[in-house]
């Protein structure tokens, strides 16, 4: 089961910390607007939001908000319905953004080379009789 204060958290650090692309940081940024505004008249949400993009890599800062948007969506069913919108809206973009990835492989290889992403299972590699070392 998906925990969507968690995955909103994830976007919007990730954003804050630099790690996503263009697109992906466009994307944390709609988020983060939309959660800006919605807490406009909230103080001690807004400044959850606020000291967790302003401290990205702060595990603390990062549960505050987690914490806090899990109570939100526990006892504002019609903020829960709200923010699975928005996030349903951008999560796409985000997977799109992150499933991006370049392997570069220089200089003169001797031997095997193996590229892979997202392995689900097992990955069994045997040597190679042909190429004793």
């Amino acid at each position: 089961m998906v925990d969507l204060a968690v995955e909103v958290v994830t976007a919007i650090t990730s954003g804050a910390a630099g790690s996503l692309g263009s697109k992906g940081a466009e994307a944390a940024g709609r988020l983060l607007a939309a959660l800006r505004t919605k807490f406009r008249g909230h103080p001690a949400s807004r400044g959850a939001l606020e000291i967790s993009v302003e401290k990205p890599d702060d595990p603390a800062a990062r549960d505050d908000l987690i914490s806090m948007l899990r109570d939100h969506i526990g006892h504002d069913a019609e903020f829960g319905a709200w923010l699975a919108n928005v996030w349903n809206e951008i999560r796409s973009t985000l997977e799109t953004d992150a499933s991006r990835s370049a392997n570069v492989i220089s200089g003169t290889v001797h031997g095997s080379v193996i590229q892979a992403r997202d392995v689900q299972g097992g990955a069994h590699l045997a040597p190679d009789p042909n190429n004793a070392h």
